[in-house]
């Protein structure tokens, strides 16, 4: 990837580093604090139009503050990048989130199909 994927990329990494492989834009943007939020949501739109991420409706109307959406990596973008999960979870598991961002973070998810 160019310097100008990076971000992408970074967003992919962090998808694959997610307790459930599914965060949420709020989790992305507390991950990404470089990145701003409209620029993550842009690159996620981008790589849901190019079939890399799938967009999961959260469903969690009753939950004040609730995500409306997560984002996963499509099963295509989980077989690229599958064996590589392990080392990005423990990079994602070295940040001290906060405790809004592990409220988020443990919230159910839609089923997430994975990759065989």
């Amino acid at each position: 990837m160019t310097d100008g994927e990076a971000p992408k990329r970074d967003i992919i990494v962090d998808i694959l580093g997610h307790p459930q492989n599914a965060p949420s834009l709020e989790e992305l943007v507390f991950m990404n604090p470089d990145i701003g939020r409209e620029e993550i949501r842009e690159h996620l739109q981008e790589l849901v139009d190019d079939s890399t991420v799938s967009t999961l409706d959260a469903g969690q109307a009753d939950i004040k503050d609730a995500p409306e959406n997560f984002y996963s990596l499509t099963k295509t973008a989980k077989n690229e990048y599958a064996g590589t999960e392990n080392a990005w979870r423990r990079e994602y598991d070295a940040v001290e989130k906060t405790e809004r961002i592990e409220t988020l973070q443990n919230l159910p998810r839609p089923d997430v199909e994975t990759p065989r």
